[in-house]
């Protein structure tokens, strides 16, 4: 089956952009093939364009917004419009505030479902960004976010639309049962490995924790561990690396110039004994890239070769650290440091959908305006984002968590991250820490 899209706007290689990313999601039926401006033999046609016209038989119509494709307009201002299909709620990026409609009638769409898409999958507000909308990271600000200024960030609100639409046009999605993706990023491989280490995490320690019995407790440990009476708290590789069938990933980081980054060395005996045990277990081994190298590609493929050598393989994958991403620079630094697939886009303080899919999509790169080499596996789940949004209240957390996987374990990828460190006695409950945890991977099982 062919469906043809019937665009003469501005920046036809954007439509054609997201018309790739329908045409490779999961829900699109196999036997069904996208196309533009090209008439012959369609059985579907869609009308994307600025005027409604009077359709023919098997004719849809879109309206073209033609703001995101047309211009570089900043988007703080945009407002989300709620349109309803079926028993669903579908949402919009649009100029103006509107009251709810609905998504189709009569075979014309209530929005520009393209512009849409494309404007949560480029991240065209982060691109677009001014910086006083940014942090000390140089990171957009979570809450100024057009999905969470919207409260929409924990519904993957595109996945929902590209569903929508192929069953407005009469087709049947794809259904399956979700996936999981587990991933660790290590920033450190032991909590105290020298004196000045071992100092300043304890005196980190003593500040979170100024209660005289929290003191003891962690004075405790501290003297067992020096004393080689207990394990290091930061070494949990044997429980963190599991051993069921699903795609797992770890994140290694080999070098770094900031105070933010722990600076471990991957030449010692130590990191090679982690690395074969994640290896034993069918992770596969991808890069942290330092703080400072989310700009710097010749940073990033330095860092890339020192961790190959080390390992004695290809590096394909990465993470940067502190997820600190920017949409001019990262994603042309991965693709000419020989990175092809990233999993940075994800929230540092809540649960959700950063991007508005669960899916891998392939990055697009705005200031060049065309497709990127680089794909991109959002992370849904990182341990500390749950933690803050629930108040560091682990309880809390797992209920959350349950209740989220829940809701989407159908039609569904969940990529989460959980670090070496979190399950650190002196933050949280360990036990706690490691039931949530496994009882993710219990649901996917």
């Amino acid at each position: 089956m062919k469906i043809n899209i019937t665009y003469t706007g501005p920046n036809p290689q954007r439509v054609h952009y997201v018309l790739g990313f329908i045409q490779g999601h999961p829900f699109m039926p196999r036997h069904v093939r996208l196309a533009m401006n090209s008439w012959s033999d369609s059985d579907i046609r869609i009308d994307y364009t600025a005027r409604d016209i009077p359709l023919e038989l098997n004719e849809y119509y879109i309206p073209s917004q033609e703001q995101v494709f047309a211009t570089a307009k900043k988007s703080s201002t945009w407002q989300s419009n709620e349109y309803t299909f079926a028993n669903r709620k579908l949402y919009s990026v649009e100029q103006i505030k509107a009251p709810n409609s609905v998504f189709i009638e009569e075979r014309k769409f209530g929005f520009d479902i393209f512009e849409t898409i494309f404007f949560h999958l480029t991240r065209h507000e982060e691109y677009y960004c001014d910086a006083s909308f940014k942090d000390q990271w140089d990171i957009m600000i979570e809450e100024h976010h057009f999905l969470v200024r919207n409260d929409l960030y924990q519904q993957p609100i595109v996945d929902n639309i590209v569903e929508s639409l192929l069953l407005a046009i009469g087709l049947v999605p794809e259904t399956f049962k979700s996936k999981l993706t587990i991933t660790h990023d290590v920033d450190a491989l032991r909590k105290f490995d020298n004196t000045k280490k071992s100092l300043r995490a304890f005196a980190g320690d003593v500040k979170r924790n100024k209660s005289l019995k929290s003191l003891a407790k962690i004075y405790s440990l501290y003297k067992d561990i020096n004393a080689g009476n207990k394990k290091d708290p930061y070494d949990t590789f044997d429980q963190l690396f599991v051993k069921e069938n699903h795609r797992k990933i770890v994140y290694f980081m080999a070098g770094g110039t900031s105070d933010n980054d722990e600076k471990y060395e991957v030449e010692t005996e130590l990191f090679r004994s982690i690395v074969n045990l994640a290896k034993s277990r069918d992770y596969q081994i991808g890069i942290h890239p330092s703080y400072n190298s989310f700009d710097d590609y010749v940073m990033i493929t330095e860092e890339r070769n020192k961790l190959q050598d080390a390992i004695g393989g290809k590096i394909r994958t990465s993470r940067q650290h502190f997820l600190r991403f920017s949409f001019e620079e990262t994603i042309t630094a991965l693709s000419d440091s020989g990175i092809y697939e990233d999993s940075t886009l994800g929230y540092q303080h809540r649960v959700g959908y950063r991007c508005g899919t669960a899916f891998t999509f392939l990055l697009f790169d705005l200031r060049r305006d065309r497709n990127s080499k680089v794909s991109e596996t959002p992370m849904i789940i990182m341990d500390g984002a749950l933690l803050d949004q629930c108040k560091d209240d682990v309880a809390q957390a797992n209920a959350f968590l349950m209740d989220f996987i829940e809701s989407h374990k159908q039609n569904s990828h969940l990529t989460i991250n959980f670090h070496n460190t979190i399950f650190d006695p002196t933050r949280y409950d360990k036990e706690a820490m490691w039931k949530m945890y496994y009882s993710i991977i219990e649901k996917y099982n």
